[in-house]
């Protein structure tokens, strides 16, 4: 019972550690500018997780954005010539569903047909780090902008999502 009793107080210190729940997407204000209008694509940020670490500062963790082609013909969105800026630099993008371990390396081309949909988890690649034992994603920063290249027809169409916490 002694033991018992000598590890509910790290148990519950383990618990009060542990980073401040997701803050709602209404606490946030997102903005979707496009390059060139008329191309046929919608996007919308549907979440935007806000993280606050023990020992790092707090910030946007991650963004969910949804892309939809509308236009009429077929469109590729080039993760690579994409970037995440904040704290006035830009960084790599990273996918939910990528391995870890690829973080830093070229995500993977999303083709969307004539019509179609997606939703994509976009953290920093830069934010990706093994520490402990385990994968950690660390928060960016309080202001995000994502520059999202989106190709149709052979030409690239820049979107700039941008993501602040009221």
């Amino acid at each position: 019972m002694k033991k018992f009793l000598a590890i509910v107080p790290f148990v519950v210190l383990l618990i009060a550690c542990q980073s401040n729940p997701a803050l709602k997407t209404t606490n946030f204000v997102s903005s979707v500018e496009a390059e060139k209008e008329g191309t046929g694509i919608e996007i919308r940020v549907l979440d935007v997780e806000w993280q606050t670490p023990l020992f790092e500062p707090a910030g946007i963790r991650d963004i969910l954005i949804e892309i939809k082609n509308s236009g009429s013909s077929i469109a590729r969105v080039n993760w690579a010539k994409s970037s995440l800026n904040y704290n006035n630099s830009s960084y790599g993008i990273f996918l939910e569903g990528m391995k870890f371990m690829d973080a830093g390396k070229e995500p993977p081309v999303t083709v969307l047909p004539k019509g179609g949909s997606i939703s994509r988890r976009v953290y920093s690649a830069s934010r990706v780090e093994f520490y402990g034992g385990s994968w950690v994603i660390y928060p960016m920063a309080p202001n995000i902008q994502l520059l999202l290249c989106v190709e149709i027809d052979g030409k690239e169409n820049y979107f700039t999502i941008s993501a602040f916490r009221k």
